[in-house]
């Protein structure tokens, strides 16, 4: 977090309230980022378990030869 500090104040020569209020807009940005949509999550989740299990099968028949 420090070194994203330096950057926006040095590198891209922000203010300190500019800064902050970056810093604080990629907070909210993150915290929407992680609600969850669980009939979409679960739609999601049961492909990579299928995906997960076809790759093991695949995987065992090339152990095979």
């Amino acid at each position: 977090m420090i070194g994203q500090i330096k950057e926006l104040l040095y590198d891209r020569r922000f203010s300190i309230a500019g800064a902050k209020k970056r810093l604080l807009e990629e907070k909210k940005n993150r915290k929407e980022e992680l609600k969850l949509d669980w009939q979409k999550d679960s739609a999601a989740i049961s492909a990579l378990k299928e995906t997960k299990k076809a790759i093991k099968e695949v995987l065992k028949i090339l152990e095979k030869d």
